[in-house]
């Protein structure tokens, strides 16, 4: 708009001369925010208000979406009507003033609308609160897609709040996998280890059970495939209980315990991971902590861990954008990937988690993605969400269905996390709620890559967009 502003202005016909200085006059009263794709990824998108509240990209990148701005000197006319005093001067100087540089995120538009398509569709069916979703190339760590979806009125959604990057919560089952992995790391046990295969059991006085009754686990493997609470449980208080020091420092090991700081978007969510140090430290702390409970992490920053399990170890930071360019589309800057951590554990425990991951597909929880077009490994979890006044044992439980993964599973090109905030519709177990959404997204981007690989001349689904202007 301002290089058609530019050439117009050094038309002859239109050009300031004279005494009575004729041409154009410009005059720009206010500014107004245009969302060219809607509601797609508006909350990451974001707006500026202040440099004390900045939101999304552009609040993050105002200093080089800004450009320079002018004060000018205004003469009233007649009824507030405002001229500039040396309107030739102004005008010539528009021309020359430094305009305001591009973004280039790395979100891919047919990708994003895609996927909002679908949690929208899935949002709606099942009565939610709202749902997040988010897809994450492995090797790079940019972002191809972030869906944040919350419940405005009857089948209404909006994105208003970013839960993928703000919104700690319990993470629930899929935490169960950093548990095991801390053993696996110290030596204290293997995956093909005998398990306590009850259905429930008594940790001081409280009951602990599976979700599921299943009597058929006889390992570490298949109790994490079928998701066995008592198991994973019984295991790592049998093996920390009299140190659990050592259980969460290898935790904060792998990263778990950082809170994402310098990611393009600001506004993080905060990390929790309780300790005996903390004043609610109980004897239940331990157990409950392994499969997921009485600790608090961000949608990203589970699925930043899952995926340097499919990168091999090497946790990468997520990225939003992958260049800034200038009005005249040349890149001033190019955002380099960045590895967070090259190597969270040793390549056996990352050898085993990737079999155990595969195992929940193949065997477990996740059995319904064995039809989707290409292997799936990944974690399900159905949380209980903790009620102020009832804690987690009120009559209406609310729950959260999640799901944190890669695809393909022996060659990885995405990780993907998909939750649903109390669903109502009857359905609250990941398995209803959310393989549904994870086997359509997948099948449709990986059709996408069969597709590119068979006419060249079909756009890459890794392509850049330009996305924020």
């Amino acid at each position: 708009m301002m290089n058609q502003l530019n050439e117009l202005m050094n038309f002859d016909i239109l050009k300031n001369c004279g005494k009575h200085n004729n041409g154009i006059i410009i005059i720009q009263n206010t500014n107004s925010r245009y969302y060219l794709y809607n509601n797609l990824a508006k909350r990451t998108l974001g707006y500026f208000v202040n440099e004390t509240k900045p939101v999304g990209l552009e609040g993050a990148y105002n200093y080089y979406l800004k450009g320079e701005s002018i004060k000018i000197l205004m003469k009233n006319i007649t009824n507030k009507v405002l001229i500039p005093i040396n309107n030739f001067a102004i005008n010539k100087y528009l021309i020359d003033i430094p305009k305001g540089n591009d973004i280039i995120s790395s979100i891919n538009i047919s990708i994003q609308d895609m996927i909002h398509q679908i949690m929208l569709k899935s949002l709606i069916s099942n009565d939610a609160d709202w749902g997040t979703a988010i897809l994450m190339e492995v090797n790079t760590g940019y972002i191809r897609a972030i869906v944040n979806l919350s419940k405005e009125n009857e089948n209404i959604y909006i994105e208003k709040y970013n839960y993928a990057i703000g919104f700690s919560c319990e993470p629930g089952s899929v935490f169960k996998l950093p548990s095991i992995m801390v053993g696996l790391e110290d030596n204290k046990f293997n995956i093909y280890d005998n398990v306590d295969s009850s259905n429930e059991i008594i940790f001081y006085g409280v009951k602990i059970s599976n979700a599921s009754k299943n009597n058929k686990i006889n390992n570490l493997i298949t109790a994490f495939a079928k998701s066995s609470n008592v198991a994973i449980a019984k295991i790592i208080t049998d093996y920390y209980h009299k140190n659990p020091i050592q259980f969460i420092n290898r935790l904060k090991s792998f990263g778990l315990n950082n809170k994402l700081e310098n990611i393009d978007i600001p506004g993080s969510g905060k990390v929790f991971i309780t300790s005996p140090s903390n004043k609610n430290w109980s004897n239940l702390s331990l157990p409950c902590m392994s499969y997921g409970y009485g600790i608090s992490l961000t949608p990203l920053q589970i699925l930043t861990f899952y995926n340097a399990i499919a990168n091999n170890g090497n946790m990468v930071k997520p990225l939003f954008v992958t260049a800034i360019k200038n009005n005249l589309d040349k890149t001033i800057q190019n955002v380099e990937i960045e590895s967070i951590n090259n190597n969270i554990a040793s390549n056996n425990t990352i050898k085993n988690a990737q079999v155990l991951l595969k195992s929940v597909i193949q065997n477990g929880t996740g059995k319904h993605l064995r039809s989707a077009k290409c292997a799936i490994s990944g974690k399900t979890g159905t949380t209980i969400i903790f009620n102020q006044k009832h804690g987690y044992n009120n009559v209406k439980k609310q729950y959260r269905s999640s799901f944190c993964g890669y695809f393909p599973s022996d060659a990885p090109l995405y990780s993907i996390t998909v939750m649903i905030s109390n669903p109502k519709n009857g359905k609250y177990y990941s398995s209803d709620i959310v393989l549904p959404i994870i086997k359509e997204i997948t099948d449709k981007i990986i059709l996408k890559e069969m597709q590119y690989y068979i006419d060249i001349d079909t756009l890459p689904i890794i392509s850049n967009n330009n996305f924020v202007k």
